[in-house]
């Protein structure tokens, strides 16, 4: 196989296999009970991972560990998809089939989706990879590049140039398509949760923050060193949630049970309805260092866990 038709197979197998990621990550933002099958392939990993790996690769990348994994995981079914259609075109389709299989799983799993859409959804990524696969393959058909089409006819060269760009047409084509939907996906996501967010009002507090609180935010700003309350777009945020959970309100429940006397669950709407308080509290991660970032002061808003408990009789 030569160098051109090598590459043009690497590429082939390279959409085949990433045409579905976009096509899942535009699905996971339509439906509140879907998960992005890169998400969830992630958090797979992170569930499988010893506990030792995760707190190193905390404390090594900080607040980049997630977007690392993400692209990590996109890289390699990249990068994977392209190898088994250059080295061993027959089985990229069988390779399709048992990744969407791993890929179903790994989003039902979650207990916050939809097992029977999950599988759905994968059913639909398996058949974008085989399309996709089926497409750009019909493209290259007419390429003599390829060890069985050399010496056997001679072809027009302007055909052949034609195929070539009939295969960039589309292989730009679904370039642009992928970006437009993981775009897309993104817009539809943030703006759910910007919605959510704005359907929120929150009863006035029966507290203020504390008088030292009020006192240093009242302090002129001195060069390098931090404000007192931290804004939030800078506020740090160390876990091993991929994604933050967009919450519907009028959906969202909490439930109390176990080792109390009684079993209640409690709406979003009647903990607003209890003594919401305000608190200036100082947060910082286990592995941050003397003069680090992760760490940062907040006024909290909220209900104290000791009434809520205290509903349930413990």
């Amino acid at each position: 196989m030569r160098a051109g038709s090598r590459f043009r197979e690497f590429t082939v197998g390279t959409f085949a296999a990433g045409m579905p990621l976009a096509v899942g990550e535009f699905a996971a933002s339509l439906a509140d009970r879907l998960r992005s099958p890169v998400v969830a392939i992630g958090d797979l990993i992170i569930d499988l991972a010893p506990g030792s790996v995760v707190r190193v690769s905390i404390s090594t990348f900080g607040m980049a560990q997630k977007p690392l994994i993400l692209t990590g995981i996109v890289a390699v079914v990249l990068v994977l998809g392209g190898l088994s259609a250059t080295l061993t075109p027959r089985t990229l389709p069988v390779i399709l089939v048992a990744s969407g299989t791993l890929g179903g799983w790994a989003m039902a799993r979650s207990p916050l989706t939809s097992a029977g859409a999950s599988w759905m959804l994968a059913l639909l990524l398996v058949g974008t990879g085989l399309a996709v696969l089926h497409v750009l393959r019909g493209r290259s058909d007419g390429d003599t590049s390829s060890p069985d089409a050399v010496g056997t006819q001679l072809e027009d060269p302007r055909i052949k140039y034609a195929d070539r760009r009939s295969f960039l047409a589309y292989a730009g084509g679904m370039s642009a398509t992928a970006v437009a939907l993981v775009g897309a996906g993104r817009v539809v996501t943030n703006r759910s949760a910007q919605a959510a967010r704005a359907r929120v009002r929150l009863p006035p507090t029966s507290t203020t923050p504390t008088t030292t609180a009020a006192a240093l935010s009242k302090l002129p700003d001195i060069e390098g060193l931090s404000p007192w309350i931290t804004p939030n777009p800078d506020f740090y945020r160390v876990d091993t949630a991929l994604t933050v959970p967009v919450i519907e309100p009028t959906d969202w429940s909490l439930m109390i049970h176990g080792l109390t006397k009684r079993e209640m669950s409690l709406s979003f709407d009647d903990l607003l309805a209890m003594d919401v308080v305000d608190a200036t509290v100082t947060l910082a991660c286990v592995s941050n260092e003397v003069g680090g970032p992760l760490i940062g002061n907040a006024v909290w808003t909220g209900v104290l866990l000791s009434d809520v408990l205290a509903l349930a009789e413990p």
